[in-house]
């Protein structure tokens, strides 16, 4: 591995990134009692990527393939389907979570079942310009130009500022929507403009890394620190580390040892998960031994 490489590089600073702002929402969602969304969510994005390629003139061409094999205007015309497909089902979340009737994780769960499905026919159907889709089902990081990766990283950093701006009336409203109700806040609003920007991150994150990949940054981080924390500061600033240490040191182990970048990722992330929670139950039974 050279560190000045800069296919290297590229991977990281997408690991990083992705993995931080994923995490973020992955919180926002536990808080809300929807870790399912990251898991939906991913996979709706992904099949609205693959609509739109299927209806683009732009897969008549042949275009020069990135080192990652993803070829220059895929990943952006895979991005921009993606928010087609994610954006008016957090508008919907939005407001079915207020309504009566079915519970909504029922309604999700066929959600997501239609994803993979539609996801895959595509894939099978789907001419040449498809068939790097494949890889991200097998959470294998794709390459993206330098281009894509300043899209990335804009999309991402103006979603994250809109997090850190209203945290504390997002966290409000997560934790508690009545009491936030009470005070003054648009709990709808709120809700509304948070799932928007949840379908953001999770779409432009989704078409770099994969949906598998993506679900388990919404849930190890968050799962993780819940292990370890006592106050909810404590607990989002464990969950975005634990996110940041597992994406960098995913992606320098998978270049040393020369294996699949978002496989790598993924068995780190679990078994950081699993060594945090017997951690926390060693020093549980420290403490009362006291």
């Amino acid at each position: 591995m050279n560190p000045t490489d800069e296919y290297f590089l590229r991977t990281l600073l997408v690991s990083l990134f992705v993995g931080v702002g994923t995490a973020l929402i992955g919180v926002h969602l536990f808080l809300r009692r929807l870790p399912i969304l990251g898991l939906v969510m991913p996979q709706v994005s992904l099949l609205g990527g693959l609509l739109i390629l299927w209806i683009t003139p732009l897969l008549r061409f042949t275009e020069k393939e990135t080192q990652g094999g993803q070829t220059d205007s895929i990943w952006a015309l895979t991005f921009v389907g993606a928010l087609i497909a994610s954006i008016p089902l957090a508008f919907w979340i939005g407001i079915k979570r207020h309504l009566r009737g079915l519970p909504i994780e029922v309604i999700l769960g066929t959600v997501y079942v239609l994803g993979v499905g539609g996801s895959l026919i595509l894939i099978a159907l789907g001419p040449h310009a498809l068939h790097h889709v494949p890889k991200l089902f097998q959470g294998q990081i794709l390459a993206v130009t330098g281009r894509d990766l300043i899209i990335l990283m804009a999309t991402l950093g103006v979603a994250l500022a809109f997090l850190i701006a209203n945290h504390r009336t997002l966290f409000a409203v997560g934790i508690d929507s009545e009491f936030a109700l009470a005070i003054g806040h648009h709990v709808a609003v709120y809700e509304t403009l948070f799932l928007t920007t949840a379908s953001v991150v999770i779409s432009v994150a989704s078409v770099t890394v994969g949906p598998a990949l993506v679900f388990a940054y919404s849930v190890c981080p968050v799962l993780a620190a819940w292990f370890l924390s006592r106050s909810v500061k404590t607990f989002v600033t464990l969950a975005l580390l634990f996110a940041a240490v597992c994406g960098t040191g995913g992606t320098v182990i998978a270049f040393e040892l020369d294996l699949p970048v978002g496989s790598t990722q993924l068995v780190v992330l679990a078994l950081g998960t699993i060594t945090t929670g017997l951690l926390s139950r060693w020093l549980f039974h420290v403490s009362w031994l006291r």
